[in-house]
């Protein structure tokens, strides 16, 4: 039978119990802490990677912002272009009229006189009483402006004296056969200043637009 005893004093014992269990909460509260200190850097990175991106997400939107008002602007400028290239095409467009009353002045049978031509632009702002007034010799007349590549009737008025009535027939004759002048109607015939007749006759031409 074998006895032991031990010589180690309890009260040292008890002390080294200690120091062990010491030692293994400074070492358990060292990993803890350093596992709060990886968590709280690596919430911090993630927190500065989330600004970063939401500033660059910002500045996207801003650039796209900016490229919207652009292209905008850019499809204003085009529109307006358009619009002066139309103009400039229109203007470009031959304009028959100087020469069509050139021929009517030359057709004139002798004792007429032509004192005012009215050109209206469509038949429907004649009727609503929209008349541009010009002279023969300015060569000056107004022209309706319909859209592009579409034809609008003209309605021409044509006032004057006649040295009498069968003069005043010859010159409608006539008008009815000059090219782009179209059938003429007689308004209105007032004998005055003896045989003198004042008269007034209308036409309509269709006018191909640009």
């Amino acid at each position: 039978m074998n006895c032991s005893v031990n010589l180690v004093p309890a009260a040292r014992l008890t002390t080294r119990t200690r120091r062990h269990r010491r030692s293994a909460w400074i070492a358990t509260s060292v990993v803890v802490c350093g596992l709060l200190g990886g968590a709280v850097l690596l919430h911090r990175t993630a927190e500065g990677a989330l600004q970063r991106l939401s500033k660059r997400v910002d500045e996207i939107e801003q650039q796209r912002a900016t490229t919207q008002r652009q292209l905008v602007t850019a499809e204003t400028e085009r529109v307006a272009l358009l619009q002066q290239l139309q103009i400039v095409a229109g203007a470009k467009h031959t304009q028959p009229w100087a020469r069509r009353l050139t021929k009517l002045t030359q057709a004139a049978p002798d004792g007429t006189c032509l004192t005012t031509i009215e050109i209206g632009a469509t038949a429907a702002q004649a009727a609503g009483g929209t008349r541009n007034r010009a002279r023969p010799t300015t060569g000056e007349l107004p022209a309706g402006k319909p859209e592009a590549g579409e034809s609008s009737e003209q309605i021409v008025r044509l006032s004057g004296y006649a040295i009498d009535h069968g003069a005043l027939i010859q010159l409608l004759n006539i008008i009815q056969t000059l090219p782009g002048w179209g059938q003429a109607e007689l308004v209105r015939a007032t004998s005055e200043r003896g045989a003198a007749v004042t008269f007034e006759l209308s036409c309509a031409t269709q006018e191909e637009q640009p």
